[in-house]
């Protein structure tokens, strides 16, 4: 268990660069605009489209109120320990004020990268849209990303059986939502006025329920 790498301030946003990063507001119930005249598909599609990406906010908003809570737990039960004297002693060679820092640091910095994500994938432009459906894909990408950037952010610091809890619920609430982009990503074409390709709509649907479920289950 290394403390000293708790000093971790350039660390949240470096991944992150280059992505939109202004946040959503009015998210969900913000009207689709700009689709005209709709095909009973497009219909079927934009039904479907619209409980998805509210299950993608919730995820969003489940991994930063995770984020926040399971390290500052973390971080408290390190400042509360009296161990934290002598590891303070060995691990920053200098005072417990400094391993209370670095502690804070450490939950700081994992909780500005789930904020950081957040924010990136929710950013709307002009017609209201949201980034992770204008561009699903490379919302999938960035959210494998974070996946492996906080789980190494969270083995840096705190008891291990806590900080392997922490991360198998991260992992979790990011793999739902990777799979809830899968799906947004086969309806957007058709919902938004694109090609009409020979989606199964219908078995998107099914996925979407089951999908759902899962989320509701396990991770709400």
């Amino acid at each position: 268990m290394s403390y000293a790498k708790a000093h971790l301030s350039a660390f949240p946003t470096q991944s992150l660069r280059g992505y939109p990063t202004q946040p959503l507001r009015g998210y969900p119930t913000q009207p689709l605009r700009g689709l005209g005249a709709l095909s009973p598909q497009q219909q079927q599609a934009q039904m479907l489209l619209g409980p998805l990406m509210g299950q993608v906010q919730k995820g969003l908003d489940d991994l930063v109120s995770t984020a926040k809570a399971k390290s500052r737990e973390i971080s408290d039960d390190f400042k509360n320990n009296w161990f934290t004297f002598v590891r303070a002693a060995v691990s920053f060679i200098n005072s417990k004020e400094d391993a209370d820092e670095a502690a804070d640091q450490w939950a700081s910095n994992i909780v500005g990268y789930a904020e950081n994500v957040r924010i990136t994938l929710t950013r709307t432009d002009a017609s209201g849209k949201p980034f992770f459906v204008r561009k699903p894909e490379l919302a999938q990408r960035l959210l494998r990303t974070a996946k492996d950037d906080l789980n190494g952010l969270i083995k840096d610091f705190g008891d291990e059986v806590k900080s392997n809890a922490f991360k198998a619920i991260v992992s979790d609430i990011l793999e739902s939502l990777i799979a809830f982009l899968l799906q947004i990503a086969q309806l957007v074409v058709v919902a938004f006025g694109g090609a009409i390709a020979q989606f199964p709509i219908g078995g998107i649907a099914v996925t979407a329920v089951v999908a759902a479920a899962v989320w509701y289950k396990f991770l709400r």
